[in-house]
């Protein structure tokens, strides 16, 4: 900065003083000589005029030569002037300074023959004898008929440049002091101009760097004070600005993070510039990862890729559905969108992923269930059917075959209306968020009513029924007396069918981490392990012909799932083949 404004303001002032100064100085001067040379030039014409009266026509003509230069010589020295007096022929007839006898003639000077032609004559000149400039005035002689000669004074120039020189002088040193001033006033006002804009500059630096809460702490009204405000209000303006893009950033981000949805943001190039949290989920990798990256090596889909591809080259927007088996299995709907820059171009693409693989297993499910269902009810209808045909065919005839005939037309019926029953029940649980009714529910109360329902069919099948409660009270559940009692009756029910002759049972329960556990154990052949995880699946069968067999509808264990579910619990299985099976489920407690 100093090297700047500084130097400038201050070179400016020092220019224009001295300048000045110097321009009227020598426009001064100039008015100076003249007047003095003018002053002297009528002094020594006046003079010259005094002289000229002394020398008249007669003295000139009528005395010699010596008394000429005798009185020219007294003249001379009383006036401190060189005098001269000349012939009409130009001849020299006296001086006050030279031998008369040994100067030239003077008719070849201006200043003689202008006064012997009758006229005044002036002339300066270098007076190489004397070695310094001279001014010279003659004046015409005047005899009785003609001019009789002139008389001419002289006197040298050498005062006149004195006082020039003296005045240059005085000149010289009053430019030197006003350059002083002018260099100490420039360098204050400059100093006035340039402190307050390195102040700005400072801030504005700071601003630059990022620091918008900097402020020029100037209070002046002129000019830098406005650039001051200016500044003030720019990067109050920026900071406002800058802090709601970093709260637009932030809500932006904040909403892609919580997106449940995938989103990622490819460039031009289809590499992956930005991917939120959904997105790295789904496919199994990191942020760091994905970054920079091809889509063809984050999502190895060559639809996809190729979709991307067609819509660099004008396709529009599309949806595309894509199956993924890494890191899991799992069903996207892919929408792809072009992001357009300036000019027509393309600045990316942007792939919106939902993930509707629950959709499409519920889809499944459904497909599934209305298959089964077809099934389970086709085939108690298929019997009923069969019979009921034997029947009207003749078989009424004989008593015996007629009623084994009605007794499996009557079982497949009851069959087919507990099916009925059950899917009813399992709709209603499915729709039900919660138990709508609580009461205080005892669990042991509940397994002695189960184990007496059950005791008929455990001594049929030589099963052995154990208890395992803890000595202190099982603490009391909130629920429904009667869908409990159903899920107990569910699992011991199960377990009778898949437990063999001589078999054991056992029903227990304790607390687990301020929950209460109950469970029911068999000694049957277990559940492979491919199958565990489906067995509360509707109309789902590890032993699909056993299960008939025994009169199941393969919904027990799904309303199970549900009714515990509604009290806020939640199901489970432990099996391995050959070692039995244990169900169990954990209710809240009061």
């Amino acid at each position: 900065m100093f090297y700047g404004i500084r130097a400038k303001v201050t070179q400016t002032y020092l220019i224009l003083a001295c300048g000045t100064l110097l321009v009227l100085g020598v426009f001064l001067l100039w008015l100076l000589k003249g007047y003095f040379l003018a002053n002297l030039e009528n002094n020594l014409l006046t003079q010259t005029k005094i002289v000229q009266t002394v020398f008249s026509g007669p003295i000139i003509e009528g005395r010699g030569a010596g008394e000429i230069n005798d009185l020219a010589g007294r003249l001379g020295k009383e006036a401190g002037l060189r005098v001269t007096v000349i012939g009409k022929d130009g001849n020299v007839l006296g001086d006050s300074i030279e031998n008369y006898t040994m100067m030239e003639n003077h008719l070849s000077s201006p200043e003689i023959r202008a006064a012997l032609s009758g006229k005044t004559g002036i002339s300066t000149r270098y007076n190489s004898a004397l070695q310094t400039e001279m001014l010279y005035i003659a004046l015409p002689v005047r005899g009785p008929d003609s001019i009789a000669g002139a008389v001419r004074l002289a006197v040298p120039n050498t005062q006149v440049k004195q006082d020039l020189n003296r005045l240059w002088h005085l000149l010289g040193i009053a430019v030197f002091v006003a350059g002083i001033f002018s260099i100490l006033l420039g360098l204050r006002l400059a100093s006035s101009i340039t402190n307050p804009l390195k102040e700005v500059s400072q801030a504005a630096k700071f601003i630059a760097t990022g620091n918008l809460h900097h402020r020029v702490r100037l209070r002046r009204n002129d000019e830098i004070g406005s650039l001051a405000q200016t500044i003030n209000e720019m990067a109050a303006t920026i900071n406002d600005k800058v802090n709601e893009i970093s709260s637009s950033r932030q809500r932006l981000a904040t909403i892609l993070h919580h997106l449940v949805s995938g989103v990622i943001v490819l460039d031009p190039g289809v590499k992956v510039q930005m991917a939120n949290a959904a997105a790295i989920r789904f496919l199994g990798m990191t942020e760091k990862t994905m970054t920079g990256r091809h889509l063809l090596e984050v999502v190895r889909h060559p639809e996809l890729n190729e979709r991307v591809a067609a819509m660099a080259k004008g396709e529009e927007d599309g949806m595309l559905e894509i199956s993924l088996i890494y890191p899991e299995e799992r069903v996207l709907q892919v929408y792809l969108a072009v992001i357009p820059g300036g000019e027509k171009r393309i600045a990316g693409f942007l792939l919106v992923m939902h993930d509707i693989t629950a959709i499409r297993r519920l889809e499944q499910i459904r497909k599934d269930f209305v298959a089964n269902v077809s099934h389970e009810l086709k085939t108690p209808i298929t019997s009923i059917k069969g019979f009921a045909e034997t029947l009207l065919d003749g078989t009424l005839e004989d008593p015996v075959t007629a009623r084994r005939f009605l007794e499996i037309i009557d079982r497949e019926a009851i069959r087919l209306s507990d099916l009925v029953d059950e899917l009813l029940d399992l709709s209603r649980l499915e729709a039900m968020k919660e138990i709508p009714e609580r009461q205080p529910v005892q669990i042991a109360d509940l397994v002695g009513e189960v184990l007496a329902e059950f005791e008929q069919r455990l001594a049929a099948g030589r099963l052995r029924f154990r208890v395992e409660f803890p000595q202190q009270q099982i603490p009391v559940v909130s629920g429904s007396r009667v869908r409990l009692k159903q899920v107990l009756v569910n699992l011991v029910d199960n377990a009778v069918k898949y437990t063999p002759a001589g078999g054991e049972i056992s029903v227990g329960a304790q607390m687990e981490n301020q929950v209460l556990k109950v469970w029911v154990k068999d000694s049957g052949e277990g559940i492979p392990a491919h199958d565990i995880g489906r067995v509360f699946e509707r109309f789902y069968r590890v032993d699909k012909g056993r299960s008939r067999r025994s009169g199941g509808t393969g919904l027990g264990l799904a309303i199970v799932k549900h009714i515990i579910e509604n009290h806020g619990g939640r199901v489970g299985v432990e099996s391995r083949l050959g070692s039995g099976s244990t169900f169990f489920f954990f209710l809240p407690v009061n």
